[in-house]
């Protein structure tokens, strides 16, 4: 089946991280074309408090401002506006229950200096508590519009299924490794030859993309070694498949995926939470 994108929330914080998260959103709906919605959240603890008329208004303009330079008048279709105020990660995590999205694209954090949770808190309950697919943005890097990808998996019969969503992101003649965390022996061998020439031909057969292969012989996900080959490869994107962790539910991040995490040089799909089931190969 045909996957689209159709509507893209992008929750916004005036950051430099958030400003390529709608930039890259941008050309996401240009693709597809999909209704951004830009969501932007007023911090207070106290979520009885009511926000000002002042307040609001100048928020109103700073967010009017502060889009009318992202977009750079280029954007054919005309953004969603929604202010809010709260708990951020809240705020978010509730819009997102209540409507019907695709895809979330929101910026991340860089590196810190004490080793403390790097992708901002905000990014992380999102990630936590969410069906739809994350896509996460650092503050800095090149934007290269995805033109090579690292779909990172394991070799379960099914587990290619999200590289049809992960197609409606990427451009023609685009590139995918396909880095699989799978032990080498003979027999696997097999079954790993025939999942990607099947499950992964079929779904890259409606774009002109080529693919190739990395295997690894740990089942178990590797932090340090997935970071190694996406910089190796010069991908410009990383996807984190559903298969990946050996414990996958919602509210919970593993601590595999978490090593992952908490080095966002480059932009990273997140479709660990996504209702897809798999069987082992």
């Amino acid at each position: 089946m045909q996957q689209t994108i159709q509507h893209i929330p992008v929750p916004v914080d005036f950051s430099a991280a958030a400003l390529r998260a709608v930039t890259i959103a941008i050309a996401i709906a240009k693709m597809n074309r999909a209704q951004i919605h830009l969501l932007h959240v007023t911090e207070n603890s106290d979520t009885a408090g009511a926000m000002s008329a002042t307040d609001r208004l100048h928020t109103e303009a700073q967010l009017a401002a502060w889009l009318s330079d992202a977009v750079h008048h280029t954007f054919e279709l005309q953004p969603v506006c929604i202010q809010a105020e709260g708990i951020p990660h809240a705020v978010i995590n509730n819009w997102l229950k209540e409507n019907f999205c695709d895809l979330v694209v929101m910026g991340m954090y860089g590196p810190h200096a004490d080793g403390a949770l790097q992708i901002g808190s905000t990014a992380y309950e999102v990630i936590k508590h969410n069906t739809c697919p994350v896509l996460l943005m650092p503050a800095t890097g090149t934007l290269n519009y995805f033109l090579k990808t690292m779909y990172a998996t394991r070799p379960y019969s099914g587990s290619m299924a999200a590289l049809n969503f992960v197609k409606c992101l990427m451009w023609d003649n685009a590139i995918v490794e396909i880095f699989l965390f799978a032990p080498l022996s003979e027999a696997q061998g097999r079954s790993i030859n025939w999942l990607l020439h099947t499950e992964a031909s079929e779904a890259l057969k409606t774009i002109n993309a080529e693919w190739n292969r990395h295997l690894t012989p740990h089942g178990v996900p590797l932090a340090h070694e997935l970071m190694m080959a996406v910089q190796h490869s010069g991908a410009d994107l990383l996807v984190l498949t559903p298969s990946l962790a050996r414990e996958n539910r919602l509210g919970y991040v593993a601590p595999e995926i978490r090593d992952l995490l908490k080095n966002p040089l480059f932009p990273i799909l997140y479709l660990m939470n996504n209702t897809l089931h798999y069987k082992h190969a």
